[in-house]
């Protein structure tokens, strides 16, 4: 079996089990560490032990202060995430890019037990209402409304009702410990908004936009004629003032691209920075209604004419400012998350078993 078959059963054996992505926690975490006294038994590289075909669901990657985190716990939590890469990429950058994402999360759950045992030091009372309505929030996102069918869904896969309700429990306490620590703490000021938006302005320009209509002369094989130069010029004298009607139908008649019937209003808008350079040279200086060309390339010979220009602008700040705010507020969050972890780490026990 090869990786791609390894990954496919993998999400087979696990597919009920990503309903759990929101319960950190999975069955395995709570093993304790004397049920886990040899966890370097099989164990190999990094590499090998977070994506094999030969790793074993149960490995134990690390622990911290004793509570081991396995290969299942991680791919619980990546699994979505690991569907989308396997999309996008394949073969050695398939691999990179999957490996990269388990050691994140790796990260974060050891992260997660370290907040949580700040809880057990000092526990608080939780709702019994935010669980169960944590429950219906996953039950809702997984399509099994009825309470009965969603026990035996998960009772078939060993995981009861009761063991549900302390992992949702467990979350609760996370994201409110997280938000005493870390998210509070941080207040954007109308200030820092400010001094984001004009010290950036790149970042708030909406670059120039040109929509163009085409008309393209291939050199062999054209609807045109076989005589290139010839066309171009009948063309050329065709298009003598025409307005975007007429241009539109000397495309219909003459043009190759695919585009040849498409109207002036549905001619894509393009960033005019991101025309070929042919394109981008011919059409400079030029206003709504003229046209350009010939226009002689590789592979054809182009005219085009410019159905609408849009300028380059800077949105006003008060259209980007609830965005700058989440921005700035999104990177505080993150930094004092960050330390918290440091803090936490500085007491805790943590070993990686490759």
């Amino acid at each position: 079996m090869g990786i791609a078959g390894f990954r496919t059963s993998i999400f087979n054996r696990i597919m009920i089990a990503t309903i759990l992505l929101f319960c950190f926690f999975s069955p395995c975490s709570q093993l304790s560490a004397q049920k886990q006294s040899n966890p370097l038994e099989n164990m190999e590289s990094a590499n090998t032990l977070l994506f094999s075909e030969n790793s074993r669901i149960d490995s134990v990657l690390a622990t911290v202060n004793g509570i081991p985190v396995t290969l299942l716990d991680v791919i619980l939590e990546s699994a979505q995430t690991e569907r989308a890469l396997a999309s996008i990429y394949s073969g050695e950058r398939l691999y990179t890019e999957t490996l990269k994402v388990r050691r994140e999360v790796l990260d974060e759950i050891l992260f997660r037990h370290m907040v949580y045992a700040q809880y057990q030091k000092k526990p608080f009372e939780i709702p019994q209402q935010a669980v169960e309505n944590l429950l219906e929030g996953l039950m809702a996102n997984v399509g099994i409304l009825d309470r009965k069918k969603f026990e035996k869904q998960a009772e078939n896969y060993g995981i009861s009702m009761q063991e549900l309700r302390q992992k949702a429990q467990e979350k609760l306490v996370v994201d409110i410990m997280l938000s005493q620590f870390c998210d509070r703490q941080v207040y954007v000021t109308p200030k820092q908004v400010y001094e984001e938006y004009e010290e950036h302005p790149e970042e708030w320009n909406v670059p120039a936009q040109i929509r163009l209509q085409l008309i393209q002369l291939k050199y062999s094989g054209s609807r045109a004629g076989e005589n290139t130069e010839e066309s171009v010029s009948k063309v050329q004298e065709m298009l003598k003032d025409a307005d975007s009607i007429r241009f539109l139908q000397v495309a219909k008649e003459f043009s190759d691209a695919p585009s040849a019937d498409s109207s002036a209003d549905n001619a894509p808008l393009t960033e005019t920075r991101s025309l070929r350079p042919e394109f981008r040279e011919a059409v400079s200086g030029l206003e709504v209604g003229d046209i350009a060309g010939p226009i002689r390339t590789p592979e054809a010979v182009y005219f085009l004419r410019i159905a609408e220009i849009r300028k380059s602008y800077r949105k006003p700040f008060s259209v980007v400012c609830p965005e700058i705010r989440e921005k700035l507020r999104n990177a505080a969050v993150a930094k004092k998350r960050q330390e918290y972890r440091k803090e936490l780490e500085a007491d805790a026990v943590i070993r990686y078993y490759f």
